[in-house]
């Protein structure tokens, strides 16, 4: 059925639901054809519902303070390879810490 074909049979279907039940109801067909908008316009429309996600518990130990090492007095050469070396592992463990959150994080996600 073309477009044609098909305004030609809507016609003729509102044509008699014009003469035998809407003309009872509404003062033209035009307001009868608007309620009838108005009501398929209702069918398109949706609704947004937001649902409670449990929070996903995170291990103490990653959110836990990265002790700071401590800067030696007096600060030599060989005091300060220490120093760096202490400064690195405590960042690296902070690196490792938002990974693991990360994870959790996608992993809760995804279910």
């Amino acid at each position: 059925m073309d477009e044609f074909e098909f305004q030609q049979l809507y016609k003729a279907a509102l044509d008699v639901l014009w003469r035998w039940v809407l003309s009872r109801s509404f003062r033209s067909r035009d307001e009868a054809e608007n309620v009838a908008a108005q009501l398929l316009t209702g069918c398109g429309i949706t609704r947004t519902v937001y649902v409670q996600v449990p929070a996903v518990p995170l291990a103490a130990n990653l959110t836990d303070e990265t002790p700071q090492p401590a800067i030696p007095e007096p600060l030599t050469y060989g005091a300060s390879l220490d120093l760096n070396f202490s400064l690195l592992s405590a960042l690296g463990q902070c690196n490792i810490d938002k990974a693991s959150i990360r994870e959790i994080e996608v992993s809760g996600a995804s279910h």
